[in-house]
């Protein structure tokens, strides 16, 4: 199956971070946000992907090329000017057929276990338009709120409804559609909204509840939260060979080292804890 990743968006909300870089190319836990996604969709056998990129494009291209390295097989489709998620989708239609289902995934999430895995469970199972959902502890207007039935069916997405009415699911940025996608797109001039909204009633949308930890990067304090969730994870130290003790260092729990480090005598590392390639770490420094 074929994934459309929409990777073209500024991310205005998470300037100056964004200033340089396209929101999916900022690092966490020294990766990209769009290597996890593309390793999670390659994890589960979906190795065909065409990137819809735009802000900083030559960024993310010089980063994944190909695709080889990653053991995906990349295209890139540049949308240059910042018209929509669902223009953006519509400029891939020619890279399906009637029929064929696809996922859509939003480029700016981060998730604790594999999300794809689980949506594709549920659409074998339904064999119908299915989108991941997730549990919020709040209402998010720019999340889109889910209702749903007592058959996990969606029933209406939005941003303006009641804790009574959405409780607490939302959109979680991955989806499995088929090409009527396109034509629905067409008709309410690529409007996303309008368009989810005409699949819940003509189509119907299965919910697939993601119970894992999941976060969307819509501001800069959760990419401090996203580094957070990944270092909890850790289960033992990892240290690069090339790492430089330049004295007594004290290392507890599970730490990860890249390459090029320097910690100078007196430092204390407390995982769970990443440091990224080419850090250097003064005297007597706490890092926890």
């Amino acid at each position: 199956m074929k994934a459309i990743i929409l990777a073209a968006g500024r991310g205005k909300n998470l300037n100056p971070l964004t200033e340089t870089r396209p929101k999916p190319m900022i690092s966490i836990c020294g990766k990209p946000v769009l290597e996890y996604i593309i390793e999670g969709l390659v994890e589960t056998g979906n190795r065909d992907i065409l990137m819809v990129v735009g802000h900083h494009a030559n960024s993310i291209k010089q980063y994944f090329e190909r695709g080889e390295r990653f053991g995906a097989n990349i295209q890139y489709i540049e949308q240059e000017q910042q018209t929509g998620i669902g223009d953006a989708v519509l400029m891939t239609q020619e890279k399906f057929v009637p029929g064929e289902h696809f996922f859509l995934v939003y480029a700016d999430i981060l998730f604790e276990s594999n999300i794809f895995s689980k949506t594709l469970e549920t659409f074998t199972l339904k064999l119908a338009p299915v989108a991941s959902i997730t549990m919020t502890p709040k209402i998010h207007p720019h999340y889109g709120n889910v209702s749903i039935n007592d058959h996990i069916g969606i029933t209406r997405i939005a941003g303006d409804l009641t804790a009574e009415q959405a409780g607490s699911f939302v959109l979680a940025g991955v989806f499995i559609f088929d090409y009527t996608l396109f034509e629905h797109l067409r008709k309410t001039g690529g409007d996303m909204s309008a368009t989810f909204d005409m699949i819940v009633k003509e189509q119907g949308l299965s919910g697939s509840i993601f119970e894992d930890q999941w976060i969307d990067l819509g501001y800069p304090w959760n990419v401090l939260d996203a580094n957070h969730f990944l270092m909890k994870s850790y289960r033992y130290a990892k240290i690069a060979s090339s790492v430089k003790f330049d004295g007594n260092v004290i290392i507890n729990g599970p730490v990860q080292i890249e390459d090029g480090v320097v910690i100078s005598s007196g430092a204390i590392i407390n995982g769970p804890c990443y440091i990224g390639r080419g850090t250097y770490i003064g005297n007597n420094v706490l890092v926890r």
